[in-house]
């Protein structure tokens, strides 16, 4: 049997290999005295081939998986959160932000369907320019998590209004921020804008008739 080496590779090659005129390691066609062409079946595949099918074919998977996906975000329902654009507050004194919560389902409409596992998402920037004083109705746990607070309800009825008592800490224009969750929508960016003003000065005590003023207070 005829030994034949591989001017690519090196490597000695069996004429009557399965392989044969083809290289047995890198696949290089083989110096022969006589050429003889193989039908496509009968060739090896390389390596570079069946990577670049491989490629193919995880590609297609990718692109089939992302589709599916998209189609699956595109018809769940989203929550809506209806809430004033902006408001004008006075430093340290309370007021109110009011939050209705709606949702719509996959055909556009409203859903009559309570909505569960909610979450109401502030961030502690937020938390820094407005203390929260009051929130109603009264979530059933709020806990933190990295650079957020959450509030939770095990359920809340669609139109249900969530009203936050707050109280500005800085002057100038602050914004409010947050997102409302459920167990499989979510609702966009709550963003209101407020324009914080300073504080009425005191008015200054004049004393009564005969009322004499102690040390401190002149």
């Amino acid at each position: 049997m005829k030994k034949i080496r591989c001017a690519r590779c090196s490597v000695v090659n069996l004429e009557g290999f399965v392989s044969y005129p083809y290289c047995a390691a890198c696949g290089a066609l083989l110096a022969t005295d006589t050429e003889e062409t193989l039908p496509l079946w009968r060739r090896p595949i390389r390596t570079a081939v069946w990577a670049s099918l491989l490629g193919v074919a995880i590609l297609v998977l990718a692109i089939i998986a992302a589709n599916g996906l998209r189609h699956d975000v595109e018809n769940e329902a989203g929550i809506i959160v209806l809430t004033p654009r902006e408001a004008q507050v006075r430093a340290g004194e309370p007021f109110m932000i009011q939050l209705r919560v709606e949702a719509m389902d996959p055909a556009g409409h409203y859903s009559e369907e309570p909505l569960r596992g909610v979450r109401l998402r502030i961030v502690r920037k937020t938390l820094q320019r407005f203390q929260l004083v009051q929130l109603m109705p009264q979530p059933d746990q709020e806990y933190i998590v990295g650079p957020a607070r959450y509030f939770t309800y095990e359920k809340l009825e669609r139109g249900t209004n969530v009203t936050l008592v707050l109280r500005a800490l800085r002057l100038g224009r602050q914004q409010f921020a947050a997102r409302l969750y459920s167990d499989n929508q979510t609702s966009d960016a709550i963003e209101v804008d407020i324009r914080v003003r300073a504080a009425p000065p005191m008015p200054e005590m004049n004393p009564l008739p005969g009322m004499r003023l102690a040390p401190e207070m002149r």
